[in-house]
């Protein structure tokens, strides 16, 4: 696979999706203490803990794959990054980050070669964000593995404990 080097620099307050176990600042992905107990906070660290172990496995596997390290942000920006194009407040409303956080994703993905800036048909003065072949591919393989890793999850909780689960979420949904 092509690699895309600024993609190893980690943003602060990120962890990079592929980061190898045991480097120091990325931490372990566990969704336990040391002492075997869950992380201090009740539900919301469980299921935070949860986001991040899926993370991890995800870019294991990614980079297992041949693709290089990449935020969980910059994925998730690419996975919401239409083929023919979005535009850049659109990007920001479904990542509730500012339009300059989003700017400074797209710019880097650019430079990786992952999306591409294009004018806005519609709008001289807008620019829409498109993902270039590697991009798609990237994302491909994102979807391929994180589906597979929520089957195995699936599996380990049972019916019941899946049920649960997306019960919460619904819950959590609602109360906003």
């Amino acid at each position: 696979m092509a690699s895309f080097p600024s993609s190893h620099r980690p943003v602060r307050g990120t962890t990079r999706i592929g980061a190898v176990k045991g480097r120091p600042g990325y931490g372990d992905g566990q969704a336990t203490l040391a002492g075997g107990g869950p992380p201090p906070g009740g539900l919301a660290a469980v299921l935070h803990a949860l986001g991040d172990t899926l993370d991890r496995d995800l870019g294991e596997r990614l980079v297992a794959d041949g693709w290089p390290e990449i935020t969980p942000t910059r994925l998730r920006l690419l996975e919401h990054a239409a083929p023919l194009g979005v535009d850049l407040p659109a990007l920001s409303r479904v990542l509730g980050v500012t339009r300059q956080a989003v700017h400074q994703l797209v710019t880097v993905l650019e430079r990786d070669g992952l999306v591409a800036m294009q004018d806005d048909r519609g709008d001289r003065r807008a620019r829409t964000i498109a993902l270039t072949d590697q991009g798609r591919r990237l994302v491909g393989a994102a979807r391929a593995h994180r589906a597979e890793l929520e089957r195995n999850l699936e599996r380990r909780l049972g019916a019941e404990g899946s049920q649960a689960l997306e019960s919460w979420f619904a819950l959590v949904r609602s109360v906003d």
